[in-house]
């Protein structure tokens, strides 16, 4: 299982041509996967029908088997932007039925293990897209989401599922596009941070970061001002909930990524001044808007 920490340095280059061989050559791997006999034995291993596509716990499988060949595929020493682009494609029908489940409200879910394990897939697959993103800095994120949307409908036979997943993808990927832009800030912020471990991803947390005095915050990133606006900050691009945790704005719009996971590095340098300072406010007492949900 991946975890993302900070943003790399982004001196591998991908040209859109590659990046397209990359996005065919994850897409023939996908379709050839019903033709897998390992995944054929992987499925009946797993008391699994490997013929009916129509059943969420196929695609569970496929999220599995491929996560196993990567890691053999890496022990092997193969191109990590392939690897990682084939897992991603190969868990999106996975994470369309899984988000479906994660959506329920705990308390509301009959099934608690069904439900902790769909949170935990949910996690591990918007890890995978800022890792695709990390491989491939210079992808249009609306290329990536073109593709991931085509995967979803060709394999989700679930016709409500499938028509939502449009909508699901694109949330998903324009909050990966600000969650990576807004690492890049604070690694101009004058602060040590580190990405979320599984634990943390899992309670909504995408970054820990310390403060200069030592103290610890963790810090939920929002593509979205009205998110913040919602809970009753209407004039700061923060709000802490009552547990503790930071909920934020990127500090960037979606203009200033150009279709890409990352801004530039003036912009970075700019913001991360920015945010830097608006960390030391929010540290200040008396000056942490704090929201009762």
């Amino acid at each position: 299982m991946l975890e993302i920490a900070a943003p790399a340095d982004h001196e591998t280059q991908t040209s859109p041509e590659d990046l397209e061989i990359l996005f065919k050559d994850a897409r023939d791997a996908f379709y050839d996967l019903p033709f897998d006999d390992d995944f054929v034995d992987f499925c009946r291993s797993n008391n699994i029908d490997p013929e009916d596509t129509a059943q969420p716990r196929y695609w569970e499988a496929a999220a599995d088997f491929a996560d196993q060949v990567s890691a053999k595929a890496r022990e092997a020493g193969e191109d990590e932007r392939r690897i990682a682009v084939r897992e991603l494609f190969a868990a999106t029908p996975d994470y369309i039925y899984q988000q479906n489940i994660a959506r329920h409200n705990r308390r509301d879910y009959a099934d608690q293990d069904k439900y902790q394990n769909a949170k935990e897939r949910v996690s591990y697959y918007n890890c995978l897209i800022r890792y695709v993103a990390e491989q491939c800095p210079d992808m249009q994120a609306s290329a990536l989401t073109k593709h991931l949307v085509g995967i979803a409908n060709i394999s989700v036979e679930n016709e409500h599922l499938r028509e939502a997943s449009s909508e699901a993808i694109r949330t998903t990927v324009r909050g990966a596009q600000h969650e990576l832009a807004f690492g890049q800030l604070l690694a101009h912020s004058g602060r040590e941070f580190r990405g979320a471990s599984t634990e943390e991803d899992l309670e909504g947390v995408d970054y820990v970061v310390v403060n200069l005095d030592g103290s610890i915050e963790l810090i939920d990133v929002k593509a979205s001002q009205n998110t913040i606006e919602s809970r009753g900050a209407s004039n700061r691009p923060y709000i802490r909930g009552s547990d503790g945790k930071l909920t934020m704005q990127s500090l960037v719009t979606d203009r200033e990524l150009h279709d890409r996971f990352f801004v530039s590095e003036s912009l970075a340098e700019q913001r991360g001044v920015t945010l830097g300072r608006l960390l030391d406010d929010i540290s200040t007492p008396g000056n942490q808007v704090v929201w009762a949900g």
